[in-house]
């Protein structure tokens, strides 16, 4: 299940978001998204960014997917 969390210091303002559950590069997609407008002081990735996308099956001779 993806989720984000946020953390808001009161003292300051400022805010540390977190997204899990999301893998790969849609990950960056939100977190751009959150973080649109406001300066990027520090950013890190989870273990779930490094999981590659899961693409389609490659065929190399047409016919193989006709029966």
């Amino acid at each position: 299940m993806a989720k984000v969390i946020v953390k808001i210091n009161p003292k300051d303002g400022t805010s540390i978001f977190e997204v899990n559950g999301v893998e790969g590069t849609k990950c960056e997609e939100i977190t751009e998204a959150l973080t649109r407008h406001n300066e990027e002081v520090d950013k890190q990735y989870t273990e779930e960014y490094y999981v590659p996308d899961t693409l389609p099956d490659y065929i190399t001779d047409p016919s193989e997917g006709e029966e």
